[in-house]
């Protein structure tokens, strides 16, 4: 087959093929999940409280679905997605009773707009003044709180509620604010990091874990970690000259770390190169003075909230070995993890019954993945189950979007949008519910417009590599042909030659 057809058929197959490929186009690439933030109902604090909740009313008021992603701080305050919780608290007992409440709402949402001060600085939530808590409708104090967000649960065990927010700084029986650290400065000489763009500095973690088995290791720069038979291997990616520093927390361990050199960020199988780590410079501080290195006072956090949420990240990331494992650079700024909630009092005198309305914002999940997006929210019903009773729940979805899914049962279609009735408390499950603007929202087809055009270009190459063949055989041919032709000249050329002579 010659050149010219090779090619046609080539080009006609891609493009017949293209052409069978279902294409699902859309204007701009974009992300097709954001996490939203769960909302959840008020638990008590209080321990062995006669209050009872006769009923709770709980209203979604879901009019609009949020952005994807909001640039205007003016547009992101707008949205009015919103959960009210109205409680009907009855004080049966014969003496006046104050009980404190928690009512958490979680963190703004990944896709909020950030907003900042004429100083540049990123003001946290700017959501808050939109909402309130009253009582008997009028508003009362109440405070803004945080804690990391891993903790969130409000359990009652015992009679005793554990609670991720405390009044004071947190009580654990190693990690307590005078506990010392010791921060290690290590430098790294003697390495050709021209030859070793990627080099790493490593050291392994026996079986026991770090040496002593009381010392504990946090390395802010950390960026691979490999289990190696029964053992793990830390490694810091490291430049010449370069230093970085290591935390040992708690008591000082009798070995400090073995440090080794290897080509790159796989320590695992890679070999070992020259330089050196050393330990330049040591300094002691305690775990306070770690926690409260970006605390700002200004930031509305408050300082025990912030020493908690770092402690409580510290407990949460410790490995049995002894070392913190932060592949994600995690840095010591434990802002961007914190939920928020209200905490709050209320006084019911002797047979009294007050109610107690809460209102909060709620920011779904989206999922891209169907067409048209589904909307996913949750609302946390178990804290209240460290209330002594529980008595009816009415929820109400006001919206004017399709409930696709709900983890309840059947509600009840409106005029308004949906409501369900339960005699109580639903035990084990939280509310999950997901909207969307159609009944049935369809799973969106894989894109491969760019499957075929990868499958084009990946064709060219097979083309411009058959031709390159074609090529080098052709002139390896026409070279081959011109040596035989120039041979056969000479030999004719030598032949009359000596017909002459003779």
């Amino acid at each position: 087959m010659k050149p010219t057809r090779i090619f046609i058929a080539t080009l006609s197959l891609a493009l017949i093929i293209c052409m069978l490929l279902p294409l699902s186009v859309s204007a701009n690439s974009a992300q097709t999940e954001w996490r939203g933030v769960d909302a959840s109902g008020a638990a008590i604090t209080d321990e062995n409280s006669p209050i009872i909740v006769e009923k709770e009313i709980l209203t979604l008021d879901l009019s609009e679905f949020p952005s994807n992603y909001y640039s205007d701080a003016s547009e992101y305050l707008a949205y009015s997605g919103k959960v009210t919780a109205e409680y009907h608290f009855y004080n049966p007992s014969d003496y006046t009773v104050t009980a404190t409440l928690l009512f958490p709402f979680r963190q703004e949402p990944i896709y909020a707009a950030d907003i900042y001060d004429e100083n540049g600085v990123r003001l946290r939530d700017t959501d808050i003044p939109k909402y309130t808590v009253t009582i008997n409708g009028e508003p009362i104090d109440v405070q803004l709180r945080h804690s990391i967000y891993e903790n969130y649960s409000v359990q009652k065990v015992d009679g005793y509620t554990y609670l991720p927010v405390e009044d004071d700084f947190l009580a654990h029986p190693y990690y307590t604010p005078d506990l010392p650290i010791t921060v290690c400065t290590y430098t790294v000489t003697g390495l050709d990091d021209s030859a070793y763009p990627a080099a790493t500095a490593a050291f392994d973690v026996p079986p026991s874990g770090v040496q002593d088995g009381n010392a504990l290791l946090y390395i802010p720069e950390q960026r691979s970690f490999h289990t190696i038979g029964d053992m793990h291997r830390v490694g810091v990616g490291v430049d010449n000259g370069e230093k970085f520093e290591v935390y040992i927390i708690g008591s000082r361990s009798s070995a400090l770390p073995d440090w080794k050199i290897y080509e790159d960020g796989g320590t695992k199988n890679r070999e070992e190169i020259s330089g050196r780590v050393t330990l330049t410079e040591t300094r002691e501080i305690t775990l306070y003075d770690l926690a409260m290195t970006d605390w700002n006072d200004g930031s509305g956090i408050s300082e025990v909230d912030w020493y908690n949420a770092f402690a409580s990240a510290i407990i949460n990331n410790e490995t049995s070995d002894g070392v913190l494992i932060y592949l994600d650079h995690m840095s010591l700024n434990v802002e961007s993890q914190l939920n928020r909630w209200y905490k709050y009092e209320i006084t019911l005198a002797p047979g009294e019954r007050i109610v107690n309305t809460v209102t909060a914002p709620i920011y779904p999940a989206i999922s891209a993945r169907y067409q048209p997006p589904v909307y996913s929210y949750t609302y946390l019903l178990s804290p209240a189950m460290t209330w002594k009773e529980f008595g009816t729940l009415d929820i109400y979805i006001n919206t004017p979007f399709y409930l696709i899914e709900n983890s309840l049962g059947d509600f009840e279609k409106t005029d308004a949008g949906y409501r369900l009735h339960l005699g109580s408390l639903p035990q084990h499950t939280e509310l999950e519910l997901s909207l969307s603007e159609s009944p049935k929202p369809e799973k969106k087809k894989p894109d491969t417009r760019y499957a075929a055009i990868i499958l084009l270009i990946i064709f060219g190459y097979i083309l411009a590599f058959i031709y390159i063949i074609i090529g080098t055989v052709g002139l390896v041919a026409i070279i081959v042909t011109l040596i035989r032709c120039l041979k056969q000249r000479r030999a004719r050329i030598e032949a009359n030659e000596r017909k002459n002579i003779s």
